[in-house]
């Protein structure tokens, strides 16, 4: 499966599996070996068939058009940067899919309250585990600690090549106890 065709799945599923709420296809874009590493979602299928249910429940935020601000694909990977409208809050979002001929089989996210600015010096002992690069965008996904606690990090990085134009950065606690044994990271 090419670059170019696995970033447009990514994007119809959040176009219309997300945005128009059509959990029809679940069964043609989900392998059913789909691993989570959300921190709020429980594993497989049927743990994302569970919160896009609940998703159903919640009314749709207004006047949101296109919450894809980058999407970034490389080999199996795709990595979306979401500016949304969750109860009443601007959320940014990273969302990062592997991908095996056309199914997803794995997904990571994290995200924070938009207008909170987080420093590159909350997080010390970073590990990259995963870099992206796509044009003028870059993602590192990375962990590290923060406060005594482990954290992951999300880094995209836009650029004109030789210079950093724009960084947004999402560091979220990895919790004690997950819906899964699969990690965050």
């Amino acid at each position: 499966m090419s670059i170019r065709s696995n970033k447009e799945i990514v994007l119809e599923i959040y176009r219309r599996m997300i945005g128009g709420r059509d959990l029809s296809l679940i069964d043609t874009y989900i392998s059913d070996r789909y691993i989570q590493h959300s921190a709020m979602l429980r594993d497989g299928k049927a743990g994302l068939q569970e919160a896009l249910e609940q998703l159903k429940q919640l009314p749709p935020s207004e006047g949101q058009v296109a919450p894809v601000v980058c999407a970034i694909a490389e080999g199996d990977f795709v990595a979306l940067l979401l500016n949304i409208t969750l109860m009443e809050k601007a959320i940014l979002v990273i969302d990062l899919f592997r991908l095996e001929q056309g199914l997803i089989v794995e997904h990571w996210d994290a995200m924070r309250e938009k207008d909170l600015v987080t420093a590159s010096t909350d997080v010390s002992g970073l590990k990259v585990r995963r870099i992206l690069k796509e044009d003028s965008w870059t993602l590192l996904q990375s962990e590290g600690t923060a406060h005594n606690s482990p954290h992951v990090c999300y880094d995209i990085f836009r650029s004109d090549g030789s210079v950093v134009q724009e960084q947004i950065r999402i560091i979220q606690v990895i919790p004690k106890v997950l819906p899964h044994g699969n990690g965050m990271i």
